[in-house]
């Protein structure tokens, strides 16, 4: 048997008895009929396996410097024993595929006499790897910074534009910087530069997280848009400059060695590129769920001293004589150019610009797809980075003369494949189950990201030298990155809250077109050329019929039928999507592709367990002041002020379109406009920070444990900074899903707590009577109640079906608190059984 099937047979054996072993009631059933009861996690980790080993494969025979056959059962043995080690997911297939990659591409290097490694290290391949390596920390920190400061400064709209556009902006100003330093420095000397880059780098994510913390804990009690613009800027602005600086360093470095500009940042991008995606997939994975956000930033902080390590073992080997084999009189740099740097930054901001648009699009549909799971984030941007790498590492091997007209086609590839993907995605989801659409979401942002996501390299191929020899490349690489901070502002905060996704899709693909036609333009070509025209005919012709699937995309990625109706009505925001789903019992809200509640106050019919928000003003002695965060149906707002002692109601809610669904819904439209009730569009924990009101009862009205960002309602921190605004006695409610690590960390808080169905009762001190007939006499205060129980005995005897049960402490020795650190919970990794 040839070595790549033998070691595909291998994959498949390895992951199939691993799952075998890890899920046994699952598999016992698939191994009673294999073709009729095979998981799609096991099918999503075989095809990742059997992908990866051809993939790997091929590079072992292409890349025989950099892969040596020695390799192979070394990096066999490390890629069994890690999926042997961790738990089985559904991306284990990928998880082997690039430990073999990462794996021979180590021991390569490591079983080569210590001569013949440096001299390895410092060619120019080397350096390419090193940079590879590079591109899995940088990545890591980004999830992992992002992750923490939104948890500081709010998870609405506004702090997450914020904190993106900094983090770009910085990368954007670093490359400028490492641009002017790069002309001052030789080649040798670039090369001991950014080793020292990437050790401040590392110096710095060792300790990230607790100077992101400090800096966020300055400046939480403030709502101000331009404190949290200061408070980025402060965490974030040192190491996104010293991280921006790197590409242009090493272009410099390489300049001689590589005289073709799109090769030499064609390569580098690449490998920087695939190094970003396998940190992207290993993060969402693995990295997060296992070692939590300071662990994750150490490891990122331990890649950075390693490349640092190798970068100073290549200088050692550096010489002027290693020059690429691509670099031949047709790659060179010329005055044949056609753009100017002017010019080609100008097209860099508009590329930059429409791919991360794109993509921001893309991942909204895929998180609707997946009810928002804590994975999608990582498999879009793997996925997209992945194909970027690919379409880089392609446009290396162009011919110069070809670029800008490979550009045009590029593009208009990219408009056909933005439009006709998704709702082929769409389709799918509809004909099959609803999740079925994310992995062709991931496709086509992998393909999004191989054509229009790699045009840097190639317009920088394009650029013609000034008199000096210079393509002032930093300049139009931070013009790239500007584009990128623009479109996610633009996009992401502006067009997605006065359109929907469908309709800002259809800008994006209107702007791929756009950016054809300018590229042929700039080439200086005839106008029409077939391999640009007939993309843009065939998008230009879909574009009205495919109104018909956008139209359904929601209801095909949410039912998983083509057959279902269509929703009630549909409400688009920058925070997130809600849709209302017909139903004979009470209609059904759906927010981010998750059930979100029902419009039902009735607690007899109780299809939305509202008996909840009874229960959690009925427990408290003297329920004046209530705070709600979340919103949702407007059920459980009203169902509180339902209570005449009730004086005031403040809700707080990140996504103002829940209020415009309130105002159409007869039920609950009085919330709106109760004068006892308070409503303020703010991140719940944002909004506590800021506000000093104490409360008699909190009642939060959140979702699923395993969305993402979950975990920030319900860590160790989350309910100690909930404790401080409640009064003695006072209530806080949490929906738990059924989620028992939420309630041990409720006990390590709370004297007291009471489960009531799928959530918790935590009291901030000792409640003296909760007998039945007590809270039966609370709850007939309720107008809403005791319309429905008109007498006390029959009240009590409701009361007695649905009581909250106290929970004991010495039940939950064997379960940790949840903290803000750890996220396992949103990957469902937490394990705590309650005993008796």
């Amino acid at each position: 048997m040839k070595f790549p099937l033998f070691l595909a047979a291998y994959s498949v054996l390895l992951i199939v008895m691993k799952w075998r072993i890890g899920a046994p009631e699952d598999s016992a059933e698939f191994f009673r009929d294999p073709a009729l009861n095979l998981p799609i996690r096991l099918i999503l980790a075989l095809l990742g396996a059997v992908a990866g080993c051809l993939i790997d494969d091929y590079l072992r025979t292409t890349k025989e410097a950099l892969f040596s056959k020695r390799a192979d059962w070394p990096t066999i043995i490390l890629a069994s024993a890690a999926i042997i080690l961790l738990p089985f997911h559904s991306a284990s297939g990928l998880l082997f595929a690039y430990l073999l990659f990462a794996g021979r591409a180590m021991f390569t290097v490591m079983l080569q006499p210590p001569g013949k490694r440096h001299a390895m290290l410092g060619s120019v391949e080397g350096i390419r790897g090193i940079f590879f390596i590079s591109g899995m920390a940088a990545l890591i920190y980004q999830i992992a910074w992002q992750r923490i400061l939104v948890g500081l400064l709010g998870a609405d709209g506004q702090s997450v534009t914020v904190i993106v556009s900094v983090f770009l902006g910085g990368l954007g100003c670093g490359a400028l910087l490492g641009e002017k330093l790069a002309t001052h420095l030789s080649e040798k000397q670039a090369i001991l530069f950014f080793c020292l880059v990437e050790t401040a780098i590392g110096l710095f994510g060792f300790f990230s997280a607790p100077w992101l913390e400090w800096v966020g804990l300055q400046v939480s009690t403030s709502l101000e848009p331009g404190v949290v613009v200061f408070a980025s800027a402060a965490a974030l602005l040192v190491p996104t400059l010293l991280m921006g600086m790197t590409l242009p360093v090493l272009v410099e470095a390489l300049r001689k060695k590589v005289p073709a500009i799109h090769e030499n940042v064609g390569r580098l991008y690449a490998l920087n590129a695939l190094g970003s995606a396998t940190a992207a997939l290993f993060a969402a994975t693995v990295l997060f769920p296992f070692v939590g956000l300071i662990g994750a930033t150490r490891l990122a902080a331990l890649i950075n001293g390693l490349t640092a390590l190798l970068v100073l073992m290549a200088s050692a080997a550096w010489s002027a004589k290693d020059t690429s084999p691509y670099a031949s009189p047709r790659h060179r740099a010329g005055t044949d150019a056609p753009l100017r740097w002017s010019t080609a930054a100008l097209l860099a901001t508009a590329t930059g610009f429409i791919s991360i648009s794109q993509e921001i699009l893309l991942l909204r549909m895929m998180s609707w797809a997946t009810a928002s799971r804590p994975w999608v984030f990582g498999l879009g941007v793997g996925a997209f980075l992945l194909g970027m790498g690919l379409g880089c590492e392609r446009i290396a091997k162009l011919d110069k003369s070809a670029l800008l007209a490979e550009a045009s086609r590029m593009w208009a590839i990219t408009a056909l494949a933005a439009l006709s993907l998704p709702a082929l995605a769409a389709l799918i989801g509809g004909v099959t189950v609803a999740p079925a659409g994310a992995p062709l979401l991931a496709a086509t942002l992998a393909v999004l990201g191989f054509f229009g996501g790699s045009s840097l390299p190639l317009i920088a191929g394009a650029i013609r030298p000034d008199r000096n020899g210079r393509v002032h490349f930093g300049l139009v690489y931070a013009a790239n990155i500007l584009g990128a901070v623009t479109g996610s502002a633009i996009t992401g905060y502006v067009l997605l809250d006065l359109f929907t996704t469908a309709e800002c899709l259809a800008m994006a693909v209107t702007g791929s077109m756009l950016l054809a036609v300018t590229f042929v333009m700039a080439a200086g070509k005839p106008f029409v050329r077939v391999a640009t025209a007939l993309p843009i005919a065939a998008t230009l012709i879909a574009m009205p019929a495919s109104g018909n699937i956008y139209a359904y995309w929601r209801e095909w990625l949410y039912n998983g039928s083509l057959t279902q109706p269509a929703f009630v009505s549909t409400i688009e925001t920058r925070a997130g999507i809600i849709a209302v789903k017909s139903d004979p019992t009470a209609d059904i809200v759906i927010g981010g592709g998750a059930y979100d509640g029902r419009f039902n106050i009735d607690p007899r019919l109780d299809v939305n367990l509202i008996h909840r928000a009874y229960f959690s003003i009925a427990m408290s002695p003297s329920p004046l002041r209530i705070l709600e965060i979340g919103l949702s149906s407007g059920s459980w707002a009203k169902a509180i002020l339902s209570f005449p002692d009730v004086r005031e109601l403040v809700t707080v809610e990140i996504n103002p379109g829940y209020a415009s669904l309130i105002s159409r819904e007869p039920l609950v439209a009085e919330v709106l406009d109760d004068p006892r009730a308070r409503h303020v569009t703010a991140d719940g924990r944002k909004w506590l920070r800021a506000d000093s009101t104490r409360f008699d009862a909190i009642v939060i009205n959140n979702s699923y444990h395993w969305r993402e960002g979950a975990s920030m309602l319900h860590s160790l921190e989350f309910m100690q900074l909930a404790r401080a605004h409640l009064n003695l006695n006072g209530i806080l409610f949490i929906n738990t899903t059924g989620a028992a690590s939420i309630e041990a960390t409720a006990l390590s808080q709370f004297p007291e707590v009471y489960r009531i169905s799928n959530g918790i009762l935590a009291i901030n001190g000792y409640l003296q009577d909760t007998g039945v007939h007590t809270l039966a006499r609370r709850l007939m205060n309720s107008t809403e109640f005791s319309a429905r129980f008109h007498t006390l005995p029959e009240a009590e005897e409701w009361v007695a079906g649905h009581s909250p049960q106290r929970l004991n402490v010495k039940n939950y020795s064997d379960c940790l608190a949840l903290t803000d650190n750890a996220m396992a919970l949103e990957w469902g990794r937490t394990r705590c059984r309650p005993h008796s």
